[in-house]
Protein backbone atom coordinates (compact mmCIF):
# COMPACT_ATOMS: atom_id res chain seq x y z
CA UNK A 1 0.00 0.00 0.00
CA UNK A 2 3.36 2.48 0.45
CA UNK A 3 3.87 2.22 -3.08
CA UNK A 4 0.40 3.33 -4.56
CA UNK A 5 0.14 6.26 -1.39
CA UNK A 6 3.74 7.00 -3.20
CA UNK A 7 2.07 6.37 -6.61
CA UNK A 8 -1.02 8.61 -6.05
CA UNK A 9 1.14 11.49 -4.57
CA UNK A 10 3.92 11.58 -8.18
CA UNK A 11 0.41 11.74 -9.87
CA UNK A 12 -0.98 14.49 -7.60
CA UNK A 13 2.37 16.33 -8.46
CA UNK A 14 2.37 16.04 -11.69
CA UNK A 15 -1.43 16.69 -11.91
CA UNK A 16 -2.08 13.97 -13.58
CA UNK A 17 -5.97 12.78 -13.06
CA UNK A 18 -6.46 9.37 -11.78
CA UNK A 19 -9.29 6.92 -10.32
CA UNK A 20 -8.91 5.15 -7.23
CA UNK A 21 -10.90 1.82 -6.72
CA UNK A 22 -11.49 0.65 -3.48
CA UNK A 23 -13.29 -2.72 -2.23
CA UNK A 24 -15.58 -1.46 0.32
CA UNK A 25 -18.16 -4.15 0.44
CA UNK A 26 -17.94 -8.16 -0.09
CA UNK A 27 -19.85 -11.12 0.04
CA UNK A 28 -19.16 -14.55 0.03
CA UNK A 29 -15.99 -16.10 -1.51
CA UNK A 30 -14.32 -13.14 -3.41
CA UNK A 31 -10.76 -12.25 -4.66
CA UNK A 32 -10.09 -9.36 -3.79
CA UNK A 33 -10.56 -8.65 0.35
CA UNK A 34 -12.03 -5.43 1.83
CA UNK A 35 -9.36 -2.51 0.93
CA UNK A 36 -7.94 -4.02 -2.23
CA UNK A 37 -7.13 -0.55 -4.01
CA UNK A 38 -6.36 -0.47 -7.64
CA UNK A 39 -5.12 3.16 -9.52
CA UNK A 40 -5.98 3.67 -12.81
CA UNK A 41 -5.05 6.70 -15.08
CA UNK A 42 -6.29 8.22 -18.30
CA UNK A 43 -3.68 5.92 -20.70
CA UNK A 44 -5.74 2.12 -18.58
CA UNK A 45 -2.92 2.14 -17.07
CA UNK A 46 -3.58 0.46 -13.60
CA UNK A 47 -1.63 -0.04 -10.16
CA UNK A 48 -2.07 -2.01 -7.51
CA UNK A 49 -5.61 -4.89 -7.73
CA UNK A 50 -9.11 -5.49 -6.63
CA UNK A 51 -9.22 -8.98 -7.22
CA UNK A 52 -7.58 -9.67 -10.76
CA UNK A 53 -9.39 -11.32 -13.82
CA UNK A 54 -12.18 -10.32 -15.29
CA UNK A 55 -13.42 -8.03 -12.20
CA UNK A 56 -9.95 -6.01 -12.61
CA UNK A 57 -11.03 -5.45 -16.15
CA UNK A 58 -14.58 -4.28 -15.60
CA UNK A 59 -13.21 -2.13 -12.51
CA UNK A 60 -10.70 -0.39 -15.03
CA UNK A 61 -13.23 0.33 -17.26
CA UNK A 62 -15.51 1.90 -14.72
CA UNK A 63 -12.70 4.23 -14.14
CA UNK A 64 -12.10 5.15 -17.41
CA UNK A 65 -15.81 6.23 -17.85
CA UNK A 66 -15.53 7.77 -14.49
CA UNK A 67 -12.43 9.78 -15.37
CA UNK A 68 -14.24 10.89 -18.53
CA UNK A 69 -17.48 12.08 -17.24
CA UNK A 70 -15.99 13.24 -13.46
CA UNK A 71 -18.16 11.18 -11.79
CA UNK A 72 -17.41 8.46 -9.44
CA UNK A 73 -19.40 6.33 -7.46
CA UNK A 74 -19.85 2.85 -6.05
CA UNK A 75 -19.96 -0.27 -8.47
CA UNK A 76 -21.85 -3.76 -7.81
CA UNK A 77 -20.35 -7.09 -9.55
CA UNK A 78 -21.43 -10.50 -9.00
CA UNK A 79 -18.67 -12.61 -9.54
CA UNK A 80 -20.90 -15.69 -10.31
CA UNK A 81 -21.31 -16.62 -14.18
CA UNK A 82 -25.03 -18.21 -13.40
CA UNK A 83 -26.22 -14.37 -12.20
CA UNK A 84 -27.84 -12.50 -14.38
CA UNK A 85 -25.56 -9.67 -15.40
CA UNK A 86 -22.68 -11.34 -13.32
CA UNK A 87 -19.21 -11.92 -14.81
CA UNK A 88 -17.66 -15.08 -15.91
CA UNK A 89 -16.34 -16.48 -12.59
CA UNK A 90 -17.48 -19.53 -10.33
CA UNK A 91 -16.08 -17.33 -7.12
CA UNK A 92 -19.69 -16.72 -6.58
CA UNK A 93 -19.86 -13.56 -3.94
CA UNK A 94 -19.78 -10.23 -5.04
CA UNK A 95 -18.13 -7.04 -4.13
CA UNK A 96 -18.56 -3.64 -4.24
CA UNK A 97 -16.25 -1.19 -5.53
CA UNK A 98 -15.95 2.21 -4.78
CA UNK A 99 -14.11 4.46 -7.56
CA UNK A 100 -13.29 7.98 -6.33
CA UNK A 101 -11.58 10.29 -9.70
CA UNK A 102 -9.34 12.32 -8.74
CA UNK A 103 -8.25 15.54 -10.56
CA UNK A 104 -5.24 18.01 -10.13
CA UNK A 105 -6.19 21.19 -8.49
CA UNK A 106 -5.99 23.98 -11.09
CA UNK A 107 -2.78 26.17 -11.62
CA UNK A 108 -4.05 29.18 -13.35
CA UNK A 109 -1.26 30.95 -15.65
CA UNK A 110 -2.37 34.51 -15.54
CA UNK A 111 -1.64 36.78 -18.21
CA UNK A 112 -2.14 40.42 -17.40
CA UNK A 113 -1.63 41.80 -14.13
CA UNK A 114 -4.16 44.45 -13.92
CA UNK A 115 -7.35 44.66 -11.93
CA UNK A 116 -8.72 41.22 -13.15
CA UNK A 117 -5.95 39.83 -12.60
CA UNK A 118 -5.50 40.59 -9.76
CA UNK A 119 -9.05 39.58 -8.53
CA UNK A 120 -8.58 36.01 -9.78
CA UNK A 121 -5.26 36.01 -8.28
CA UNK A 122 -6.48 37.11 -5.19
CA UNK A 123 -9.80 34.62 -4.88
CA UNK A 124 -7.37 31.35 -6.25
CA UNK A 125 -5.68 30.55 -2.55
CA UNK A 126 -9.40 30.12 -0.92
CA UNK A 127 -9.99 27.28 -3.66
CA UNK A 128 -6.35 25.93 -3.26
CA UNK A 129 -5.35 26.93 -6.68
CA UNK A 130 -2.25 27.80 -7.97
CA UNK A 131 -1.53 31.18 -9.88
CA UNK A 132 1.22 32.20 -11.69
CA UNK A 133 1.41 35.43 -13.46
CA UNK A 134 3.46 37.16 -16.18
CA UNK A 135 3.31 41.01 -17.58
CA UNK A 136 5.71 42.80 -18.84
CA UNK A 137 5.35 45.56 -16.56
CA UNK A 138 7.40 45.12 -13.74
CA UNK A 139 5.33 47.08 -11.51
CA UNK A 140 2.18 44.46 -12.04
CA UNK A 141 4.21 41.38 -11.94
CA UNK A 142 5.91 41.46 -8.53
CA UNK A 143 5.09 39.97 -5.19
CA UNK A 144 3.93 43.19 -3.51
CA UNK A 145 1.04 42.65 -5.98
CA UNK A 146 0.72 39.01 -5.97
CA UNK A 147 2.07 37.47 -2.54
CA UNK A 148 0.59 34.31 -3.21
CA UNK A 149 1.31 33.59 -6.46
CA UNK A 150 3.67 30.60 -7.22
CA UNK A 151 5.57 33.17 -9.80
CA UNK A 152 4.81 36.58 -11.00
CA UNK A 153 7.22 36.67 -14.27
CA UNK A 154 8.08 40.33 -15.64
CA UNK A 155 8.70 39.73 -19.13
CA UNK A 156 7.23 40.09 -22.36
CA UNK A 157 4.41 37.29 -22.26
CA UNK A 158 4.34 36.18 -25.87
CA UNK A 159 7.93 35.51 -26.01
CA UNK A 160 7.80 33.68 -22.64
CA UNK A 161 5.24 31.74 -23.37
CA UNK A 162 7.44 30.27 -26.63
CA UNK A 163 9.70 29.02 -24.38
CA UNK A 164 8.29 28.65 -20.87
CA UNK A 165 7.66 25.00 -19.70
CA UNK A 166 3.88 24.40 -19.43
CA UNK A 167 3.21 21.33 -18.43
CA UNK A 168 2.07 22.42 -15.38
CA UNK A 169 -0.27 24.76 -16.07
CA UNK A 170 -4.31 23.73 -16.06
CA UNK A 171 -6.06 26.80 -17.36
CA UNK A 172 -4.77 29.98 -18.92
CA UNK A 173 -6.02 33.18 -19.05
CA UNK A 174 -5.55 36.50 -21.24
CA UNK A 175 -6.55 39.49 -19.02
CA UNK A 176 -4.90 42.00 -20.32
CA UNK A 177 -5.24 45.75 -21.93
CA UNK A 178 -4.70 45.31 -25.21
CA UNK A 179 -5.65 42.84 -27.97
CA UNK A 180 -2.83 42.71 -30.26
CA UNK A 181 -0.57 41.89 -27.20
CA UNK A 182 -3.50 39.28 -27.04
CA UNK A 183 -2.92 37.73 -30.37
CA UNK A 184 0.70 37.78 -30.07
CA UNK A 185 0.39 35.66 -26.87
CA UNK A 186 -2.10 33.29 -28.20
CA UNK A 187 -0.20 32.83 -31.75
CA UNK A 188 2.82 31.74 -28.89
CA UNK A 189 0.07 29.76 -27.02
CA UNK A 190 -2.07 27.85 -28.44
CA UNK A 191 0.30 25.47 -30.46
CA UNK A 192 2.40 24.71 -26.93
CA UNK A 193 -0.64 24.60 -24.62
CA UNK A 194 -3.59 21.82 -24.73
CA UNK A 195 -5.65 23.34 -21.69
CA UNK A 196 -8.18 25.55 -21.26
CA UNK A 197 -7.56 28.58 -22.63
CA UNK A 198 -9.24 32.09 -22.31
CA UNK A 199 -9.50 35.56 -23.00
CA UNK A 200 -11.62 38.79 -21.89
CA UNK A 201 -13.18 40.52 -24.58
CA UNK A 202 -16.80 40.87 -26.43
CA UNK A 203 -17.66 38.43 -28.91
CA UNK A 204 -16.69 41.10 -31.07
CA UNK A 205 -13.38 41.13 -29.88
CA UNK A 206 -13.00 37.18 -30.28
CA UNK A 207 -14.01 37.62 -33.76
CA UNK A 208 -11.37 40.03 -34.60
CA UNK A 209 -8.31 38.47 -32.92
CA UNK A 210 -9.20 34.63 -34.63
CA UNK A 211 -9.09 36.72 -38.10
CA UNK A 212 -5.77 37.82 -36.80
CA UNK A 213 -5.11 34.26 -36.28
CA UNK A 214 -5.58 32.88 -39.04
CA UNK A 215 -3.54 35.08 -40.91
CA UNK A 216 -0.57 33.98 -38.93
CA UNK A 217 -1.39 29.94 -40.25
CA UNK A 218 -3.06 29.08 -36.49
CA UNK A 219 -4.96 26.23 -38.05
CA UNK A 220 -9.04 26.82 -36.29
CA UNK A 221 -8.27 23.31 -34.11
CA UNK A 222 -6.24 25.67 -32.24
CA UNK A 223 -8.31 28.35 -32.42
CA UNK A 224 -11.67 26.72 -32.03
CA UNK A 225 -10.30 26.14 -28.58
CA UNK A 226 -10.63 29.57 -27.38
CA UNK A 227 -12.91 30.72 -24.47
CA UNK A 228 -14.19 34.53 -25.17
CA UNK A 229 -16.16 36.17 -23.34
CA UNK A 230 -14.64 34.39 -19.90
CA UNK A 231 -16.43 33.26 -17.22
CA UNK A 232 -20.06 31.85 -15.88
CA UNK A 233 -22.62 33.59 -17.56
CA UNK A 234 -23.80 35.83 -14.22
CA UNK A 235 -23.57 39.45 -15.53
CA UNK A 236 -20.23 40.31 -14.38
CA UNK A 237 -19.11 43.74 -14.62
CA UNK A 238 -16.53 44.95 -12.46
CA UNK A 239 -13.26 42.88 -11.55
CA UNK A 240 -14.32 41.02 -8.30
CA UNK A 241 -17.36 39.80 -10.19
CA UNK A 242 -15.18 38.86 -13.08
CA UNK A 243 -13.11 36.71 -10.92
CA UNK A 244 -15.86 35.16 -9.31
CA UNK A 245 -17.65 34.34 -12.25
CA UNK A 246 -14.63 32.83 -13.66
CA UNK A 247 -13.39 30.74 -10.75
CA UNK A 248 -17.35 29.40 -11.11
CA UNK A 249 -16.37 28.64 -14.74
CA UNK A 250 -13.76 26.53 -13.42
CA UNK A 251 -15.17 24.74 -10.98
CA UNK A 252 -17.73 23.83 -14.09
CA UNK A 253 -15.10 22.59 -16.10
CA UNK A 254 -13.61 20.61 -13.22
CA UNK A 255 -16.89 19.03 -12.41
CA UNK A 256 -18.17 18.53 -16.01
CA UNK A 257 -15.47 17.96 -18.28
CA UNK A 258 -17.57 17.19 -20.75
CA UNK A 259 -19.90 19.29 -20.96
CA UNK A 260 -19.73 23.20 -22.16
CA UNK A 261 -20.95 25.97 -19.96
CA UNK A 262 -23.40 28.58 -21.43
CA UNK A 263 -21.59 31.64 -23.22
CA UNK A 264 -20.06 33.83 -20.87
CA UNK A 265 -20.86 37.34 -20.67
CA UNK A 266 -17.19 38.93 -19.03
CA UNK A 267 -15.65 41.61 -21.48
Amino acid sequence: MRGLLREMLHLTERRRPFAVCTVVETEGSVPGKLGSTMVVTEDGTARGTVGGAGLEDKVKAAALEALRSGQGGVRHFDLAKWKPGGLNSICGGSVDVSVLVHRPLPHLLLFGGGHCGKALSDIAPTLDWDVTLVDARAEYANRERFPNAVAAVAAPPAAWAKEADLSDYSHAYLLGHSWELDVEILAALLPRFPGFVGAIGSAAKRHHIESELRKRGIPDRHIDRIVCPIGAPVGAESPEEIAVAVAAEIVGTLKRPTERLPEATAR
